[in-house]
């Protein structure tokens, strides 16, 4: 019977394999690389951000190169595989396929986190003297962002985003032409309001992105803190959708839910830690920092969207900006002559004003500011425009930009 299902999870083993879902490129090629550097691979975001499709895209690839009977895929939720050990799958797995353990081989695991203590197991496999190779993803991001930490050194890890305006573009049948700015512009208003959430994208159902919010908080969070009033933390996370892109006071909040402003923190903390939230410092000294007001940040518009009925397009554009200079940066505000600037990202200042029509007022204090240690300036805005002292760009021309060079902040 194990045998069964494990040739229905490799339907390879038998027959040609066309992988589902869009092509998500980008995730399978750094996955790729990153097995010739480590053993064990963790990939890892939120809940329905589409790890399982880049698992089965990423087998597509694998069985190119080592072939069909050298590639195994598990989902860890499946109640065949409670009573079956990770090492017991994987002697199965070589034992069905006849493979020869210092051969090429490869283990994509879904769902780990089901797995209790699957840490260890893993860590067990990274120390092993063979020729397999480990990716394995969890949904239960709180699960295995804690989890993880016993096999610190031994494993190197793969976060998955909600799409991009590129992949946006590609997921829905459209395609990037920066010769048709209004085109291109209606495109990015679109993408704005509905995010990169892969199954809502197809469906705009909003008890999508209900569901994947419940979950999150109480399966994920709940669980893992014992928290005894999970409504209460739903709440909570309504008030930072209706606050995003503004500077937070934690004891404001936490009079509004109930409780005191040190565990409003606490529970904001751990929408951070469960990829629901981010918050974006000031600039300053590490403590000013830590202990000053932050701004508040969604994953993907479409949270925003469903929890709120709002759709404005500044406080998108700006979570949108966001979540695009975050990316493998640290991202920080600041208040210069009592005026906001929205980010500052190594060496550039970002400022966006999401609307048609910039009068002076709109765009003096910006360019005029002297931010220490800042060496351009960019304001986004829906259209580009032509203005002396700064670097104009569309929003949409900057999304998909950065979408195609992760190395830096566009110019």
């Amino acid at each position: 019977m194990l045998e069964e299902v494990l040739r229905e999870f490799n339907p390879w083993w038998g027959s040609p394999y066309e992988p589902p879902g869009i092509p998500r490129k980008r995730y399978v090629s750094e996955i790729e690389r990153l097995m010739g550097l480590e053993r064990v691979i963790l990939v890892f975001g939120l809940r329905r951000v589409g790890k399982s499709f880049i698992l089965k895209q990423l087998a597509s690839e694998m069985i190119k190169e080592v072939g069909p009977d050298k590639v195994f895929y598990a989902a860890m939720d499946h109640p065949m595989l409670s009573g079956t050990s990770i090492l017991d799958l994987l002697s199965e797995f070589r034992r069905i396929n006849k493979v020869d353990k210092r051969s090429p081989h490869f283990l994509l695991l879904d769902e780990v986190h089901h797995r209790k203590d699957f840490e260890w197991e893993l860590k067990a496999l990274a120390d092993a003297d063979d020729g397999l190779r480990v990716v394995a993803a969890g949904s239960s991001s709180l699960v295995v962002r804690h989890k993880s930490a016993a096999m610190t050194g031994r494993y190197l890890k793969v976060q998955v985003y909600p799409m991009d305006f590129a992949e946006y573009l590609g997921f829905t049948g459209r395609s990037y032409d920066p010769s048709n700015p209004a085109q291109m512009a209606g495109l990015m208003d679109e993408y704005l309001v509905c995010g990169g959430m892969p199954k809502y994208v197809l469906t705009k159902e909003p008890q999508v992105l209900l569901n994947i919010i419940d979950d999150v908080i109480f399966k994920d969070i709940v669980n893992e803190y014992g928290i005894d009033n999970g409504g209460r933390l739903k709440n909570l996370f309504y008030l930072m959708m209706d606050r995003v892109g503004r500077q937070l006071s934690y004891e404001k909040i936490g009079r509004l839910i109930g409780v005191s402003g040190d565990t409003a923190t606490k529970y904001i903390d751990h929408f951070q830690e469960a990829y629901l939230l981010n918050l974006c410092e000031r600039s300053g000294t590490p403590n000013e920092g830590k202990r000053g007001p932050k701004k508040v940040y969604c994953p993907d518009n479409g949270f925003r969207v469903v929890m709120t009925g709002t759709r404005g397009s500044g406080a998108l554009a700006e979570n949108l900006v966001y979540n695009i200079l975050a990316k493998g940066q640290e991202i920080k505000f600041t208040v210069v002559d009592g005026s906001e600037v929205d980010f500052l990202a190594k060496d550039t200042a970002v400022e966006v004003k999401y609307r048609d029509n910039l009068i002076d007022e709109d765009v003096k204090p910006f360019i005029s500011k002297n931010i220490r240690g800042i060496k351009h300036k960019i304001l986004i805005t829906p259209k580009g425009a032509d203005i002396k002292g700064l670097t104009v760009v569309p929003l949409w021309r900057f999304a998909y930009e950065a979408s195609q060079d992760r190395k830096g902040t566009p110019k």
